[in-house]
């Protein structure tokens, strides 16, 4: 899967399950798009399911700090994942 794919995932797969995994898969890559794309669709499950997944969360912000603290793509889709993550205040899973 690409970037976009594992976001055209989150926007409109309705299978939670499935969108999990692809935000596993992307935080497996080393890739800065693949990172960006994981919090982007963390933040996608959130306002589409009303749910967090406190793991995946922790592992994307592990990845963004410590590998990818200077990419500011990345780091400006972790700003909107967390905007996603507390405005819509999800409950965790």
């Amino acid at each position: 899967m690409t970037p976009i794919d594992i976001i055209g995932v989150a926007l409109y797969s309705d299978d939670q399950a499935e969108i999990i995994r692809a935000i596993e898969e992307a935080l497996e890559r080393d890739n800065p798009a693949f990172i960006a794309a994981a919090a982007r669709s963390i933040g996608h499950l959130a306002r589409r399911f009303d749910v967090s997944d406190d793991r995946l969360t922790s592992d994307l912000h592990s990845r963004a700090s410590s590998e990818f603290s200077d990419d500011d793509h990345v780091q400006g889709a972790v700003f909107d994942m967390e905007d996603d993550l507390q405005h819509l205040k999800p409950v965790s899973v």
